[in-house]
């Protein structure tokens, strides 16, 4: 109760004050919070992970699941131009999904998803430091590396009769081009050089450079390399591509200077 008042007199008291505006200034900014797959090829479910085990690729990530959990989180330096709504900035950022088969021990079957952007755009925002209050939209172009791990069963369907066993594939990583747009609002304390923000993205991670490599087979059919493959199969007339999207939701820290 005591840090509710606490919080609403300080953004009361901070729109009379706030910080000195400067004549160019730089920030730097860390953030994170929730991330939502929202394609429909990031929607799949544990029918994937266990279609996987015979088909050795994902016709939908299975991140939809009801044991799936996403998270992000990075950081950004940004420049404000002199008297100038704009702002150019780099960011580099993580995307976290994770799921599992229900039963999360070392036995488990799961999937796990690793993107790493680095991204490079600009923002607008409503207002100067100098307001308590500051309402922005961001573009950026993003390039990212994107790390997969797969353990699955083996061999379930293809040959009942021999050993089950526990398989692990790191799909080679792969990099692609894409796009991050998003918006918020600032809250520039008048008392130190420090913002609070709170921000909607939607990241499409992977627009231009989406490849299919067919798997490479080793003794007794198992797999020894595999790619994200997030083309259409050429030998499979049903599949489609797949779009990497997330809706994250997320808190920050900026620091002026």
């Amino acid at each position: 109760m005591k840090l509710g008042l606490l919080a609403i007199f300080l953004c009361y008291y901070s729109i009379g004050y706030s910080q000195p505006e400067s004549p160019g200034q730089w920030s730097f900014m860390v953030d994170g919070g929730f991330s939502s797959p929202i394609s429909s090829s990031m929607r799949g479910s544990i029918t994937d992970l266990y279609t996987y085990s015979f088909q050795y690729y994902f016709k939908n990530y299975p991140f939809a699941d009801a044991t799936a959990t996403s998270y992000s989180g990075g950081g950004q330096i940004a420049y404000r131009f002199v008297e100038s709504p704009w702002s150019l900035y780099a960011a580099d950022h993580f995307y976290y999904s994770y799921m599992d088969d229900g039963y999360p021990n070392e036995g488990s079957e799961h999937v796990t998803m690793l993107l790493n952007t680095i991204s490079f755009g600009s923002e607008c925002s409503y207002g100067t430091t100098t307001d308590a209050i500051n309402f922005f939209g961001r573009v950026a172009i993003v390039a990212s590396i994107i790390s997969t791990q797969v353990y699955y069963y083996g061999n379930i369907i293809i040959d009942f009769k021999a050993p089950i066993t526990q398989d692990h594939i790191q799909l080679t990583p792969a990099v692609r081009m894409g796009i991050d747009l998003g918006g918020g609002a600032r809250w520039n304390m008048h008392f130190l050089p420090i913002s609070l923000e709170g921000s909607i993205s939607y990241l499409n991670a992977n627009i231009i450079g989406k490849q299919f490599s067919q798997p490479v087979m080793g003794p007794g059919s198992s797999l020894i390399q595999s790619g994200l493959n997030d083309a259409r199969n050429p030998n499979d007339p049903d599949d489609h591509d797949r779009s990497i999207e997330y809706l994250s939701f997320k808190l920050g820290t900026r620091v002026w200077f």
